[in-house]
């Protein structure tokens, strides 16, 4: 005999995802991050498909031209790269490239590069002579502020921290 509220409208699926894409895409734009713009380029595409509602493939496999992204990806890091320019070199649309992606990869283009370039980074910080500025560059990051704001972004801390704490693990292992 209590009062009984009338629920909210049901969502469908393509609203959150939409929706969910739209809030990372603004917080995207708020970090004002110089070459997070291929980041920005696979929201904006997903968000897109996501409200054309495109069919989903219905093969779970992973396509063949999705495995040359990612060796693509691994071997041009450093490089600038685009969804657009991605997918025309594949021959497929931006769309599917971007949801294809991250239906096998749950992340964007962009984030994944974003975590390889950190990773080998973080490789190359080990040597305690590395300058932050040519290991940021090294790996495909605009500047280096761009890449403190990434790194500590995925790892919780800024390159300098990470290669202080090597630097002391290293010298406290070896006795000095």
């Amino acid at each position: 005999v209590g009062l009984e509220l009338p629920s909210e409208p049901r969502r469908d699926r393509c609203q959150d995802v939409a929706l969910d894409l739209a809030s990372r895409l603004y917080r995207e734009f708020a970090s004002v991050e110089p070459g997070s713009g291929l980041v920005v380029e696979g929201l904006v595409l997903e968000m897109l498909g996501a409200v054309l509602r495109e069919q989903p493939d219905m093969d779970s496999r992973r396509p063949r031209w999705l495995e040359q992204v990612v060796e693509r990806l691994h071997d041009e890091l450093a490089k600038p790269l685009t969804v657009a320019a991605l997918a025309r070199d594949l021959d497929v649309s931006p769309i599917r490239l971007s949801r294809t992606f991250r239906k096998h990869y749950r992340q964007s283009v962009g984030e994944y590069l974003h975590r390889l370039r950190v990773e080998q980074a973080a490789k190359k910080l080990v040597g305690p002579d590395a300058g932050l500025a040519d290991v940021a560059l090294a790996c495909g990051f605009s500047d280096q502020s761009h890449f403190n704001r990434v790194f500590r972004r995925l790892t919780g801390w800024t390159p300098g921290q990470f290669q202080k704490t090597l630097s002391e693990s290293a010298s406290s292992r070896s006795g000095t």
